[in-house]
């Protein structure tokens, strides 16, 4: 999917690749094969890769809109790091038999 590709603003700058089949790319998550997503930039002479990770979730469909249009509509944000128990900072911890790793 092209960047604001279902308006009228269609710009073409950027698309994502909602990808099902990325066998053999990411560690199994149980009975089911990962999948992956990749940002690429269209906007030049030939595209280059942004971004190239696996999905949360099984991909099915995006639409990417730019953050000018996003960003007066924000109510709140998810702020992982002001939760209670957010490791912010990694450690590994021993006790006896027991190892704690975050």
């Amino acid at each position: 999917m092209a960047s604001m590709a279902e308006t009228n603003e269609a710009d073409g700058r950027y698309l994502i690749s909602l990808n099902k089949i990325s066998k053999d790319r990411f560690l199994n998550v149980g009975p089911l094969k990962p999948e992956n997503d990749q940002l690429i930039d269209i906007s030049g002479e030939s595209m280059v890769l942004l971004k190239d990770e696996s999905a949360y979730i099984e991909p099915h469909d995006i639409i990417l809109v730019r953050r000018d249009i996003i960003e007066p509509h924000v109510v709140d944000r998810v702020r992982l790091e002001e939760h209670p128990e957010a490791v912010t900072q990694s450690s590994i911890t021993r006790d006896g038999n027991r190892v704690t790793v975050r």
